[in-house]
């Protein structure tokens, strides 16, 4: 669209359509239909059954960039859509006849790729033409034998799925419903030791909420708390909480390194840390972060609580799910992370040891039957 004369920019996971804008992540939402179009697409060699093992295979291979491709032809409907008929209808009837599009034209690309490799397979054999085979069953003989079901197999196929299913119903996850939900506004005191909350203008890095409580991937969290606090020093600190009840592999604690760059920073450096923030000089892992936009630098603390654990990173956090998860326990996580504005790089080190000692203060002065919802010992 861009080479067509149309205003596409990208600002972070923003693209702008013109006067309308489109967050990369609803782009590329036809690519979670991914499995669903390879099994379109192993529907549809089932129904041509071709001979040839090498032609189905090439076919198989290319159904994946194939998907892709009928994605990138739903954002160009869409984003078409969008600019001429305005963002309601964007939003609309279009919006969900665009997974309409996405599968119609999956389904085209399959037939025209598999006609391409038909006349590749004509020519083949029109330039070395084989000798005379003999004469086989027919056609309506070997769709017979085809479909003929053997009864042996299938019922091991079927005791098969039924232990799944068992399996599945027992080692699933179970939420503890026993569990209180803290309200962070309730369980974060406005004044603790040296720390006071002042009003700011201050826009910090985002953080949403879902409405009524809904999750998605998007926007993981039930609740919320973002403040200002300021010390007797007149230095500035940044708070962001952000917790979640329920951790899943589809929806989890967002990292701030992804959170900055998707609010156009740049993340200039990411240094895992050990923060003495329990009571007794305990350490928890945690990260420190320097980020930049244009002329605006923060320094940046933080840690990520999975239920007992503290992954630093996204593919450490989904093992920490998925081993709840095998034990049987959906577990709560929370987002801790407190920044502060520098005017260079030099102050990066002095803002660091700030927030550790004021995050150290922060969690002994959290509400006493919710500190844990902060930061809880390592097991």
């Amino acid at each position: 669209l861009y080479w067509m004369g149309y205003p596409i920019s990208r600002s972070g996971v923003i693209l702008n359509i013109g006067q309308y804008q489109l967050l990369v992540a609803d782009a590329c939402a036809g690519l979670n239909s991914l499995f669903t179009l390879e099994a379109l697409g192993l529907l549809y060699m089932n129904m041509v059954r071709h001979p040839s093992v090498v032609r189905n295979a090439v076919l198989g291979a290319l159904i994946i960039p194939i998907s892709f491709a009928a994605n990138t032809i739903r954002i160009v409907f869409l984003a078409l859509i969008t600019y001429y008929m305005g963002d309601a209808a964007g939003q609309g009837f279009l919006h969900a006849f665009s997974g309409m599009v996405l599968f119609l034209s999956a389904l085209m690309l399959i037939i025209g790729v598999d006609g391409l490799l038909s006349r590749l397979v004509r020519s083949r054999h029109a330039e070395a033409p084989l000798p005379a085979a003999p004469k086989g069953p027919s056609m309506a003989t070997l769709w017979g034998r085809n479909t003929v079901i053997e009864f042996a197999p299938a019922w091991g196929m079927l005791a098969a799925m039924l232990l799944a299913v068992a399996v599945a119903h027992v080692l699933t996850p179970v939420f503890d419903q026993s569990k209180p939900f803290a309200r962070l506004e309730q369980s974060v005191p406005k004044r603790f030791g040296d720390w006071t909350e002042i009003p700011s203008t201050v826009v910090q890095a985002d953080l949403a909420t879902t409405p009524e409580g809904a999750t998605d991937s998007n926007q993981p969290y039930d609740d919320v708390l973002m403040r200002t606090y300021v010390n007797g020093a007149g230095e500035q600190v940044m708070l962001a909480l952000a917790y979640a009840k329920e951790q899943r592999q589809d929806v989890k604690v967002h990292l701030p390194e992804i959170c900055y760059q998707a609010g156009g920073y740049k993340v200039v450096n990411l240094t895992p840390t050990s923060l003495a923030v329990l009571p007794g000089a305990v350490s928890i892992p945690g990260k420190h972060m320097l980020a930049t936009n244009n002329n605006r630098s923060e320094a940046v603390t933080y840690w990520v609580r999975i239920g007992d654990g503290y992954p630093r990173g996204g593919m450490a956090a989904r093992m920490k799910i998925f081993r709840d998860g095998m034990a049987g326990k959906v577990v709560d996580g929370i987002l801790v992370r407190a920044s502060m504005q520098i005017r260079d790089e030099a102050e990066a080190a002095n803002s660091y040891a700030v927030q550790e000692g004021f995050l150290k203060q922060l969690v002994a002065a959290v509400v006493p039957d919710d500190k844990q919802l902060v930061a809880v010992a390592q097991r």
